[in-house]
């Protein structure tokens, strides 16, 4: 297990305690819950990428910063991605490894 495994994996445990337990709701409850979560991540990228569009009439916030929080937006995303995975003992990485190899022969250059 890497660093992101197991950061992923202490969250996970949390959320069993904290959210699935403590709260009485079924895994695939949870996993409803976690897709809609994924939307909302989503719309707060898209917010972002907004807010870069406009960033020069937008004065509140400045292209770094925003920069800054859609990466961090991204991240979130991330999470909560594999939290949905983890929820439904998908192995995430390697789906990403599948997939990731896969778009790299779809996308090959021919000769």
């Amino acid at each position: 297990m890497d660093e992101i495994d197991n950061l992923i994996e202490k969250i996970w445990r949390e959320l069993e305690v904290k959210v699935i337990k403590k709260e009485k709701i079924s895994r695939k409850t949870f996993t409803s819950l976690q897709a809609l979560k994924v939307i909302e991540e989503f719309g707060e990228i898209a917010d972002m990428i907004l807010r870069l569009w406009h960033a020069r009439k937008d004065k509140k916030m400045s292209i770094e910063k925003i920069k800054k929080n859609l990466g961090k937006e991204i991240a979130d995303t991330i999470i909560v991605l594999y939290i949905l995975a983890k929820s439904q003992n998908i192995d995430i990485k390697k789906h990403l490894k599948d997939k990731i190899k896969f778009e790299i022969e779809r996308w090959k250059a021919e000769p």
